[in-house]
């Protein structure tokens, strides 16, 4: 994607990410994106994954006005929820490193839940409906 799509979908409610997803890959590449972006990350950022996942999801799902937010305000939640669940960010990267790790985590759990998204009913009234 080039950087003015990036930049433009960062300005667009979530769930357009999902939407996103949904026209440029088939499931099946979805979940293997996912998978190679879970594999690449370093073992202490990885070992954390299980209890970001869960205050990430549970924030997505019981916050579903969060689908409604600009893509940049998530990113931004991701971060802090990153921050709080995986110490090792903050504390052993930096810089573009840092931020290369944030970029990942916010399209696990994008790719997570449009992924999710394609074979459930339940998730797609979760994230709402994308014009």
């Amino acid at each position: 994607m080039d950087d003015e799509r990036f930049d433009e979908l960062m300005q667009k409610p979530y769930r357009f990410w999902v939407d996103h997803y949904h026209r440029s890959m088939e499931l099946p590449e979805m979940e293997r994106e996912l998978r190679e972006t879970i594999d690449a990350l370093p073992d202490a950022v990885y070992d954390a994954m299980p209890s970001f996942m869960e205050a990430a999801t549970r924030f997505l799902v019981g916050q579903t006005q969060s689908w409604g937010l600009p893509g940049t305000e998530i990113a931004a939640l991701i971060a802090t929820i990153a921050d709080g669940k995986i110490p090792a960010i903050a504390n052993d990267f930096a810089g573009e490193e840092q931020d290369s790790l944030y970029g990942a985590l916010f399209d696990i759990v994008t790719l997570f839940f449009a992924a999710r998204a394609a074979e459930s009913d339940e998730v797609r009234r979760i994230i709402g409906s994308v014009p």
